[in-house]
């Protein structure tokens, strides 16, 4: 055993991050089933366990999507075993429908849902906060604020789940989550739990009857929870006699600590956070006069201390935003504006060159999307610039009979080589094609809206691009409606999409990326890869099949590095009247050793094509030539294709 989280020596230091101490205290606490589906900052919850499975008969899983990963949790828990199933605060929105119906039926087995909120959005489309989820789910939480609280709490997670029958929440933010600090191991409990199933109807189908009752069930749990929450081990106070109290929970507890004289104020460290623990907090209110609240993104703590009819100085006060993550010099500042610390020291800010996110080189959702945004695109001319010479007839350009001057061109269907040709540079693309509509989901494809591709024009949660391109076409706009998903987040929420347009008859294209992983967030395996999360083999579905099952008639499958090939398959869309799907099938560039690098030769005139339209990041115009850096390019050649002149060429 190598991983970090299978050290067994109790007492002894590990540096971990707050997903590996996760998942090392669900390893102490004997569980014996973990899913989870991948989403950063949670990921690696999921991989460390499976790292360790087969050393402590752990059964762990990759599922399609939360809602399977919290079912195949909750089945497992029903039989008495304890397991885990682990998220990202989107997926607990994927998951709600059985946590929900979950806080009802309870558990036999402690079961933990472990999820991570993203804070300042570091990769994902929305700031949500748990805590007002488990209070929409009744189901108690725990809000770690380092990697060593997130250990302990996930060791006691399990034994308030069992204690209440029902499955606890921990929360964890990026910083926690990814953050990794020196953490102390506990012991590896011992267990002969046998996995076996009450056949007790009434307690788990929750026909309206057997609800009610188990409603009432629930609120009677939800006052033992409350109990125990005012004695938590994990709401500890510390009374240094001051006026002032500090109350906080998760990463900003620590960071006030960090810019304040922490022996000049009282402090009240909240982690047992739903129930709200309100003996606690008043016992804490009385030995001071001023309440502080510290705590990110909403008002959850400073709301509940207004219901007890207590004075807060919360975010208001503070000139703190209820947007994004802190850092201590953002709460430094706080502080300083009502005087408890001195402030912080103005810094000049850095002067860095900028970093948009982008593609990888050689990823071949660039190629796609080139391809994609060349079909039946149109070239449009500078009259003022143009002097009415014969060149530009090398393509599709139509000269006016009477002025000689350009005009716009119909379709060139590929690369607008006439561009480059124009002496005058007076020859311009108008942009996107203005026939079509791109809608978007969530995955390295995403990246598509970026320049120079700026493809990709709607994107709101998974699986949600193909229904929004059904909804344009069923409104009645006149563009081609195209959808772009990926192969994990088709299998993910993508399905029912797609059975919905062949249903309802909707002439969307939906585009499917396959790199034959979930690539975004570090090559997880997918349905169509193989591989389980263990490492076994598995039977691989096959996305055409699927598509074809569900009752779409054209399926085309490409390879997106045959530019050519690619948008023929494309243009022939816009004929085709009804749902379609084309997968693009190529895998992610970093599964797979790098080709030949590719080098420019002197017949490069300096046109910007490769840089401007097909903006991959290893190529970049000096002076009047492009150059390719050879530590970057991926050596797809697919630059060769789009290049008007020839210029580039394999390296020798």
């Amino acid at each position: 055993m190598t991983s970090k989280i299978a050290v067994d020596k109790m007492g002894s230091f590990a540096l971990l991050n707050g997903d590996e101490a996760v998942a090392r205290g669900a390893v102490e606490a004997t569980v014996k089933v973990a899913t989870s589906y991948p989403g950063t900052p949670a990921t690696e919850i999921l991989e460390a366990l499976a790292e360790v499975s087969k050393d402590f008969g752990i059964y762990a899983e990759w599922s399609t999507n939360e809602i399977v990963a919290t079912e195949v949790a909750a089945g497992a828990s029903m039989t008495g075993v304890r397991a885990i199933v682990s998220m990202k605060h989107v997926g607990l929105n994927v998951a709600a429908d059985a946590a929900m119906t979950l806080a009802y039926t309870g558990i036999e087995g402690g079961m933990v849902i472990a999820v991570c909120d993203d804070p300042s959005l570091h990769s994902s489309q929305n700031e949500q906060d748990t805590r007002y989820f488990a209070v929409h789910s009744n189901l108690p939480l725990l809000d770690a604020g380092s990697p060593q609280e997130a250990l302990d709490m996930a060791r006691e997670a399990f034994e308030l789940s069992e204690k209440f029958h029902l499955p606890v929440i921990l929360r964890l933010t990026t910083r926690v989550a990814h953050a990794k600090a020196r953490v102390k191991l506990g012991e590896f409990q011992k267990t002969k739990r046998k996995a076996e199933f009450d056949k007790n109807v009434s307690r788990w189908v929750m026909v309206p009857s057997n609800a009610i009752r188990q409603h009432r069930v629930l609120e009677s749990r939800l006052r033992e929870a409350k109990k125990l929450a005012n004695h938590s081990k994990f709401n500890v106070i510390e009374d240094n006699g001051s006026e002032i109290g500090i109350v906080g929970s998760g990463v900003g507890y620590y960071y006030a600590r960090s810019v304040l004289e922490t022996k000049r104020f009282s402090w009240l460290k909240l982690g047992f956070v739903y129930p709200f623990p309100e003996e606690t907090v008043t016992k804490f209110a009385s030995k001071v006069k001023t309440l502080i609240v510290i705590e990110e993104l909403r008002t959850y703590i400073e709301e509940n201390i207004q219901r007890l009819n207590l004075q807060v100085c919360g975010k208001s006060q503070l000139h703190l935003e209820g947007v994004g993550e802190f850092t201590p010099d953002k709460l430094r500042e706080a502080f300083a504006s009502l005087g408890l610390t001195a402030k912080p020291e103005s810094q000049k800010p850095l002067d860095l060159p900028p970093r948009p996110p982008a593609l990888c080189p050689g990823c071949p959702h660039r190629a796609f999307y080139y391809a994609l945004n060349m079909v039946n695109q149109h070239v449009d001319c500078d009259n003022e610039k143009c002097v009415g010479c014969d060149i530009c007839e090398y393509g599709a350009v139509t000269l006016h009979p009477g002025t000689r001057k350009a005009i716009i061109c119909d379709t060139c269907n590929g690369n607008p080589k006439c561009i480059p040709l124009c002496p005058e540079s007076a020859l311009r693309l108008t942009g996107k094609s203005n026939d079509k509509i791109v809608t978007g989901d969530i995955g390295c494809y995403t990246l598509g809206v970026f320049p120079p591709m700026n493809t990709v024009q709607t994107t709101l949660c998974m699986g949600a691009g193909i229904s929004q391109a059904a909804g344009m076409f069923h409104a009645g706009v006149k563009d081609k409606v195209f959808s772009v998903i990926g192969d994990s987040t088709f299998f993910h929420a993508g399905m029912p999409g797609l059975l919905n347009i062949v249903y309802n008859k909707a002439n969307v294209c939906v585009i499917i990326m396959d790199n034959s992983s979930v690539a975004m967030t570090g090559h997880q395996p997918t349905p169509g890869s193989g591989k389980t999360a263990m490492g076994s083999d598995a039977k691989i579905v096959r996305i055409q099949d699927v598509a074809r099952g569900l009752g779409i008639d054209k399926v085309d499958v490409v390879d997106p590095y045959d530019i050519k090939a690619t948008s023929e398959a494309i243009g022939k869309t816009f004929d085709y009247n009804g749902p379609s799907v084309i997968i693009s099938q190529r895998p992610c560039p970093l599964l797979n050793e790098r080709g030949k690098p590719r080098e420019v030769s002197k017949k490069c005139k300096g046109c910007g094509v490769c840089v401007k339209a097909f903006g991959c990041p290893a190529i970049s115009l000096s002076g009047e030539r492009a150059e390719i850096d050879a530590t970057l390019c991926y050596g797809c050649g697919v630059c060769e294709t789009v290049c008007p002149f020839e210029a580039i060429r394999r390296k020798e």
